[in-house]
């Protein structure tokens, strides 16, 4: 018969698991309220996303991870296949429309919801906090902009909080310690390896996170390493078979995550090589960028990119994505510098109070923040952070709690109770949404009015995009379909000409070398567009110099002192 003290814990209990069913029940209609606000059904203008669809439809076409949107269907090298082959898998299952790949996007973004609570709720042993946290997140603009249109961010999201909440949840020291729970273990291990596999074919970036788990792991068994050798010492040299099996445990998962990481980089390098003749992907030559179009040379230039790069995040990047506002293109000032700092310092006292499993976290975070900082600043912002933004959101909030705690601990010695504990986040979480609420409201507007209109036209879209899309359909309805296409964006020619082919030009290069292009491309029409200014900057000089080998055949605009739009016929020989 249970005690009175036994029925307690299992009331406590229940009353706990009921509050967390009612904040996921919350965060799920949050979600869902702000998804179907701001669910845009066009395609999106980043031409990433369009070659994610076409790579993905090769695959499920059973033509191989090949391009088909240029003029010769050649290997891909660029993206990694993970999100392809996720877009594949949809079409194989008969998932095949943009729109229903778009909404896909948004159930892997709920579900990253929901394993994120769990992962906020482990971290700071405090729901309140992490259903805050979790709330905001699902109705982050950022988050939900990229769970509505065909890009790898969210999928990326939802490999990596799967991942986190494995390491935070799986107590390494018990496996295959009870036979009944032996394939529970073994299914474990293959979901952590597989996930970890997959997370490197979804964004390359991922080995930031592989990286984390081996280092988290990896310091584990040094810690199990000196702790079976302290035994052996003091038991005179006689090992406690305890101690040898845990070490022997995180040696093994070390190896599991070791080959988890090496494999899928070997596969794909193999595969670069047989394509290509290199191993890797062409992300590595954009390191080596600068804007302008020259590379990195100097010890000097990688000096200056050290030093923007960390500056802009913090002062900007980071506190305008906790915020969900839009950067600041202004040089930082005083007040910024401070402001970003103070964020910092919140999050790695959050982190310094998950204890040990935080550990993960900061190792994930620090990895990424590395990449980002030596990366170009010509991408830099917040769309290569996104994957980070979720755990930002938590860090901040939960670095205020503590931090407020600190300090009421410190100056006014209150005594620590559960109703003290729930009555500081309350406040925390209660002052959070008051500041962060307003801004997050106004930073919807501007995805909710573009998502207001089913096509792109005057009201949502500048008038240089529009030009280009109208000379897109000029050419759809005027131009054979045979005819080869040069332009800016290609796979936004492609797709709103029912699959032309088209190809790019040079972004920066000399009238020799566009002409020469042109003619081994055998090029016949040239879109000159403003949307870019890649077009009037490389291309036009190469017309002005060689004009007997170019014709005008229509024009989009030009009045009210704005440039024109032109479609540009090429006399190739």
């Amino acid at each position: 018969m249970k005690t009175k003290q036994q029925k307690q814990v299992e009331k406590k209990a229940d009353w706990s698991r009921f509050l967390v069913l009612i904040y996921l029940i919350i965060i799920s209609i949050l979600f869902i309220a702000n998804y179907n606000r701001i669910f845009d059904e066009k395609i999106d203008m980043n031409g990433d996303n369009i070659v994610y669809y076409s790579l993905g439809k090769s695959l499920a076409d059973g033509k191989g991870y090949i391009n088909t949107i240029g003029f010769e269907e050649t290997p891909h090298g660029h993206f990694p296949p993970g999100y392809p082959a996720f877009i594949s898998v949809l079409m194989k299952a008969g998932i095949s429309s943009i729109h229903a790949i778009k909404v896909a996007n948004g159930f892997l973004l709920y579900f990253s919801l929901m394993l994120l609570f769990f992962i906020f709720a482990d971290l700071s042993k405090n729901n309140l906090i992490a259903f805050t946290a979790t709330a905001f997140l699902a109705y982050h603009s950022q988050l939900l902009r990229f769970a509505t249109i065909m890009m790898s961010e969210i999928l990326y999201i939802f490999v990596t909080a799967l991942i986190i909440l494995i390491v935070l949840k799986w107590n390494v020291k018990t496996i295959f310690a009870e036979r009944k729970k032996l394939w529970r273990d073994i299914s474990l291990i293959i979901l952590l390896s597989a996930s970890l596999a997959y997370l490197y074919f979804v964004r390359t970036i991922g080995v930031s996170l592989m990286l984390a788990v081996l280092f988290y792991y990896g310091i584990i068994f040094i810690q199990s390493l000196i702790k079976y050798f302290r035994i052996r010492w003091n038991d005179s040299g006689l090992p406690t078979k305890q101690a040898m099996t845990e070490m022997v445990k995180y040696a093994a998962i070390c190896g599991v995550a070791l080959i988890s990481l090496l494999a899928p980089k070997m596969a794909w390098d193999a595969r670069n090589i047989k394509c290509f003749g290199r191993a890797g992907s062409n992300y590595t030559s954009v390191f080596l960028q600068k804007e302008g179009g020259g590379q990195m040379e100097t010890l000097a230039d990688w000096l200056e990119r050290l030093k923007n790069n960390p500056t802009n995040y913090i002062t900007n990047f980071i506190p305008t994505a906790i915020f969900n506002s839009l950067p600041d293109t202004e040089k930082p000032t005083l007040g910024d510098w401070l402001k970003g700092l103070i964020f910092t310092a919140l999050m790695f006292f959050a982190l310094y109070k998950s204890g040990k499993k935080g550990l993960v976290l900061f190792l994930y975070l620090g990895f990424t923040f590395c990449v980002l900082f030596a990366y170009t600043e010509i991408y830099a912002g917040h769309r290569h952070m996104t994957p980070t933004m979720p755990f930002l959101v938590f860090l901040f909030l939960y670095g205020c709690f503590e931090f407020v705690k600190l300090l009421i601990d410190k100056y006014f010695k209150v005594k620590e109770s559960k109703i003290y504990a729930i009555s500081l986040s309350v406040l925390v979480c209660a002052i959070f949404s008051l500041v962060a609420q307003p801004i997050y409201a106004e930073s919807m507007k501007g995805i909710e009015l573009q998502a207001k209109y089913k096509t792109y036209n005057q009201f949502n879209a500048t008038p240089s995009f529009v030009q280009f899309l109208q000379a897109a359909d000029w050419i759809k309805g005027n131009i054979p379909a045979t005819a080869r296409i040069a332009c800016r964006k290609p796979e936004i020619f492609h797709i709103f000409t029912d699959g032309r082919k088209c190809g790019n030009f040079p972004f920066y290069a000399t009238p020799e070398d566009i002409l020469k292009g042109f003619e081994e491309n055998k090029i016949d029409y040239v879109i000159i567009d403003w949307w870019f200014r890649h077009a009037y900057h490389t291309v036009v000089p190469c017309i002005q110099k060689y004009s007997d080998k170019f014709v005008v055949v229509h024009q989009i605009g030009g009045a009210d002192n704005q440039p024109a739009t032109y479609v540009v016929r090429f006399l190739h020989e």
